[in-house]
């Protein structure tokens, strides 16, 4: 996670999304998101990354698998940031 996050920061607090995520308008802060994925994990979401020969990270994917209920897709996302 901790080379997602601050892809995710930026994915969120960008301004064609954060109309759209935050009621307040307010930027959400690395504490909160930390907060939030750290619940996910306890959750059994699992958060992966592809990233190009470069270290590009080009992807994020969460999922959750569960023997009895199967795997489950939550999110999947491109992106291009340089880490």
């Amino acid at each position: 996670m901790e080379v997602l996050a601050p892809a995710y920061l930026e994915i969120w607090n960008h301004p064609d999304n954060l109309r759209f995520l935050s009621l307040t308008g307010r930027a959400f802060e690395d504490e909160q998101l930390r907060q939030w994925c750290g619940a996910h994990l306890q959750a059994g979401v699992k958060y992966s990354g592809a990233f190009s020969p470069e270290r590009r990270l080009t992807a994020i994917l969460l999922t959750r698998q569960n023997p009895t209920e199967g795997f489950e897709l939550l999110s999947v996302g491109e992106y291009d940031v340089q880490l």
